[in-house]
C-alpha cells in the first residue's frame, strides 16, 4: 500500500492522491510501558491489529519497550511465537 500526500491539498479534499507531491508513507508504533495497564487479551488483540493495518495500508515496524502477554520474564523464544502469532517477524530483539 501507498499513500499519496498533496501539500496544497484543502481540508476537505482527498489528499491521498496528488499529480505534484508523492510520498510514501512507513509507519513505526510504538508501545513503551503500556501493555500492562491492558486487560487480559487486549495486548495480543492490539498486536494484531497493527499488524493487519500495516498489511492492509503500507509498510512499518514495531518499537516495543514493554512486557509481551504470554511472555513470563521477557523469554526469547515466547517473545518470537507472542510475535509471529500476531503478525509480526521479529528483526532486532
Amino acid at each position: 500500500g501507498e499513500y499519496k500526500f498533496n501539500p496544497d491539498s484543502d481540508s476537505d479534499s482527498d489528499s491521498r492522491s496528488s499529480t505534484s507531491f508523492d510520498t510514501e508513507w512507513y509507519t513505526i508504533f510504538v508501545f513503551e510501558g503500556v501493555m500492562i495497564y491492558l486487560n487480559e487479551g487486549i495486548p495480543s488483540l492490539l498486536l494484531g491489529v497493527t499488524s493487519e493495518v500495516l498489511k492492509d495500508c503500507g509498510s512499518g515496524s514495531l518499537a516495543l519497550a514493554d512486557r509481551l502477554e504470554n511472555v513470563p520474564g521477557g523469554d526469547y523464544e515466547l517473545g518470537i511465537v507472542e510475535l509471529e502469532r500476531n503478525g509480526w517477524k521479529i528483526q532486532d530483539w
